[in-house]
């Protein structure tokens, strides 16, 4: 058939957040989108990947394909399209990340409220109340959980380091060959007296805009971990 636009077509593995995700790769490239057709599909495959069958009927023992066609305004030149297939790709693999680790995530932040539980020594019992209270809310279904990881604080003379456990990773905070582990953390004055403080929590926004679900900075919550003195031993931060 004849279009004035460009096309694009993107199959694979069904899950949540696919559609609205790629949307937003179109829009961060200032690509105008004019027809969506999204299709799931019941595809079996061989194990070269090459298509055997196709079908809408309910399976469970067959694996459901989301299908979609784009046309969008048209790339005329090369490496613009070159470079909107990698943004493109880059936005599949942040969601299957997210999605693989929904649940480990949640997981993550059960067990990380459970050490609220019993306040270190010297700290306001009533405020770690209300950070498990909080981090239980957020687990039950308030939170788009995209990404965790643990970090460590080493402390020193002049300055702390908080230094990321990269084993630890989760969601798009998984360490890979696009998402490496950030350098370390070089804290000094106010940060420092302020990740040293016996407060359990800390909420900001992340200044890294979401490629999942819906354009927006990212929400930080970073909870502390504390040894038996009291003292912060690092940070347990979630990103959603």
């Amino acid at each position: 058939f004849d279009t004035p636009h460009t096309c694009v077509l993107v199959v694979t593995d069904d899950m949540p957040f696919l559609l609205d995700s790629l949307g937003m790769a179109f829009e961060a490239a200032a690509v105008g989108v004019h027809l969506i057709v999204h299709p799931v599909l019941l595809a079996r495959r061989d194990a070269s990947g090459r298509l055997r069958a196709l079908g809408m009927a309910a399976s469970s023992a067959v694996p459901r394909e989301s299908w979609q066609f784009f046309e969008i305004d048209r790339q005329a030149d090369a490496s613009a399209c070159a470079a909107l297939v990698d943004r493109l790709r880059r936005s599949l693999h942040d969601v299957a990340l997210a999605v693989r680790d929904w649940m480990p995530m949640r997981q993550r932040m059960q067990a990380v409220a459970a050490t609220l539980r019993v306040p270190p020594r010297g700290a306001v019992r009533s405020e770690f109340a209300e950070a498990r209270a909080l981090l239980e809310w957020m687990e039950s279904g308030q939170f788009v959980f995209l990404g965790y990881r643990h970090y460590r604080l080493l402390r020193a003379r002049a300055s702390d380091v908080l230094r990321a456990d990269t084993r630890s990773g989760l969601g798009i905070l998984r360490a890979s060959a696009a998402h490496t582990a950030a350098a370390p953390y070089r804290l000094t004055g106010a940060v420092r007296k302020l990740a040293r403080a016996p407060h359990p929590l800390v909420r900001t926004k992340a200044t890294a805009v979401s490629t999942v679900h819906r354009t927006a900075y990212l929400d930080y919550v970073g909870v502390k971990a504390f040894d038996r003195t009291g003292r912060v031993i690092g940070e347990h931060r979630f990103l959603g």
